[in-house]
């Protein structure tokens, strides 16, 4: 039973991995549209991440969510201001 929790553990490692790496695209799309928070934070989600899947603790996962919920409260920020703008560009 014990090897084969071990067996399932070591295929699944891997993906998490790459997993991780795919953040680098929302990197170089935020550098590309010039929101460098955005950027910084993807950064840093992608590291955080790595380091979770490479060492996985209590620290490694607070800081891991931190920047998760980071990104979601920047990207509900950015989604109200545009939506503001549009908002005064219709009525005004």
């Amino acid at each position: 039973m014990e090897m084969e929790t071990e067996t399932k553990t070591n295929e699944v490692f891997p993906i998490l991995i790459f997993s991780s790496f795919i953040f680098i695209t929302n990197v170089i799309s935020a550098f590309y549209k010039k929101y460098y928070l955005y950027c910084l934070l993807f950064f840093c989600l992608t590291i955080t991440s790595l380091i979770f899947h490479y060492n996985t603790n209590i620290y490694t996962n607070i800081l891991d969510r931190f920047f998760v919920l980071a990104i979601i409260f920047y990207g509900g920020y950015m989604l109200y201001k545009k939506l503001q703008y549009i908002t005064k560009s219709m009525f005004y």
